[in-house]
């Protein structure tokens, strides 16, 4: 059976952007076992009744026929399991299940990536600037994401694809569905200049207002930073901007009128904290430090010479000298925690993934639910690239 069914079972059972999931996958230790608890198990892992009636219907047929019709269309789709599911994503309380695609998926671990959000009845100031500053951030390297709605949205797309930059997509509906209808030719071009178009939602489910915010995570999530321009007090970015500063994510406005009702959100953010910017470069000065291969105008430098022999270890030992001491292996770690965590030790700075999987000998979705798992038990932090690094105390 291909486990993809069963991730394709869980979805269905309980729907896109569900807490409970993270918990009952950590409880049972992973989708299968989930799929084979009882009632009694569930009962014991504190699922409510009207929880453990709807994972007792263990029938599979219409998750085989939905992965077939899936594939067979020509789009993707990705679990938890697969190597190029967004490492980015397993951070959230409620990390999508499924991820349904068209076109290429850019690499998220490599590359910093900008939400951009805003109201649908945009002003055209509020939609040239969109353009401008998505421009300016694809320029340098940057991911634009959004969701792909009239107005803002369709403005920050735009702005990405006249820079010759890659944008995504994030629906909050199926693939299938045209919507919104107008942006039809923008979705066009965005897979056709290598962008990507994701969703949570599998084929043939329409938008509704409850998809939204569930979507809005994922935007945030996917992102190093969200963006909002032109957002009214009672908007859908503002939304975004909230699961933003949740997920630890940087939160940017662009500031307008003090009597215009478009620009009233984005002013009472920065009244609350988030960054005001008014155009691109403060947003690329700060990142520059986190993405610098990526970000900065010049080439990026040669590397430096190799040390000589000798001196490799008596860096390393300096490094360790001038670094607090990593906190301590949990004493409850399961033998994988073990294995990562003492692959980790002897690394001054981080770790790549391929890095882990050979010394560790763990496959790559194993692998990766061990560092989710240390890393909300507060041992492993994620960086950017895909790296990964004991917490120090």
């Amino acid at each position: 059976m291909d486990v993809r069914v069963y991730w394709l079972w869980l979805q269905r059972t309980l729907g896109p952007g569900n807490r409970e999931a993270r918990r009952l996958l950590m409880h049972f230790g992973g989708v299968q076992a989930l799929y084979r608890a009882t009632a009694a198990d569930l009962q014991g892992a504190g699922v409510p009744e009207a929880g453990q009636k709807r994972l007792s219907d263990k029938e599979l047929s219409v998750d085989q026929r939905l992965l077939s019709s899936v594939l067979s269309s020509g789009a993707w789709l990705l679990t938890p399991d697969d190597a190029y599911y967004p490492s980015v994503l397993f951070g959230l309380p409620d990390p999508p299940l499924v991820l349904y695609g068209l076109g290429e998926l850019p690499d998220l671990e490599h590359r910093a990536a900008m939400g951009m959000v805003g109201t649908r009845r945009a002003s055209e100031e509020g939609k040239r600037t969109a353009r401008e500053l998505a421009g300016d951030f694809a320029c340098h390297g940057m991911i634009v994401i959004s969701g792909g709605a009239v107005g803002i949205d369709a403005a920050c797309h735009e702005g990405a694809l006249q820079a010759g930059g890659r944008t995504v997509v994030v629906q909050a509906c199926g693939l299938d569905i045209d919507y919104p209808r107008p942006n039809a030719e923008l979705r066009r071009k965005i897979l056709s200049s290598g962008g990507a178009i994701l969703t949570e939602y599998p084929p043939g489910i329409p938008p509704d207002r409850r998809h939204f915010p569930v979507r809005n995570r994922l935007i945030s999530g996917l992102s190093a930073g969200i963006c909002v321009i032109e957002a009214p007090a009672r908007s859908g970015a503002l939304i975004t901007a909230r699961l933003a500063l949740e997920q630890g994510r940087d939160v940017f406005a662009v500031p307008g009128a003090i009597r215009d009702r478009n620009s009233e959100g984005a002013n009472d953010l920065i009244k609350q904290g988030a960054r005001l910017i008014t155009g691109a470069t403060e947003v690329l000065e700060e990142y520059r430090l986190r993405f610098p291969d990526i970000l900065e105008k010049e080439p990026v430098s040669a590397p430096m010479p190799p040390m000589p022999q000798g001196m490799e270890e008596d860096s390393r030992q300096r490094k360790a000298a001038g670094k607090k001491p990593p906190r301590p292996c949990p004493p409850e770690a399961t033998e994988p925690e073990r294995l990562v965590y003492q692959a980790l030790l002897p690394e001054m700075d981080a770790a790549a993934l391929d890095e882990l999987a050979a010394s560790t000998g763990l496959p790559v979705p194993e692998l990766l639910t061990t560092l989710t798992l240390l890393e909300m038990k507060g041992t492993v932090q994620a960086l950017p690239g895909r790296r990964y690094t004991l917490v120090r105390d």
